[in-house]
């Protein structure tokens, strides 16, 4: 799975809705980096630069990709923000990884 990573700070994951792809967060990524947070922006599978799975991914799996990825990157937790698909990937999150998701 691709992601974008660019900042330094308290780290904030930027997840994007279905048939969309990180770049729909751009003009909040460079506001949220300059005010010194790190911005995590991953494309989901199938979208933008990550490859497609079959069968397609369930929110429960897309979740366990972003604990994943949070894991990867060396944090403890982050501020987790969704919008549409992204946003029931979050709220999945939170409710399977409470300790990953500061808010």
């Amino acid at each position: 799975m691709y992601c974008f990573d660019a900042g330094e700070g308290r780290p904030i994951v930027l997840i994007h809705g279905f048939s969309n792809t990180g770049r729909s967060w751009s003009e909040q990524v460079s506001s949220l980096v300059e005010r010194g947070y790190r911005v995590l922006v991953p494309d989901l599978c199938g979208h933008g630069a990550s490859r497609n799975r079959t069968p397609p991914l369930t929110i429960s799996e897309s979740a366990s990709l972003i604990s994943s990825l949070i894991g990867l990157r060396g944090l403890e937790n982050a501020v987790v923000v969704g919008v549409s698909l992204g946003g029931m990937i979050a709220m999945q999150l939170a409710l399977d990884w409470p300790r990953l998701v500061q808010g």
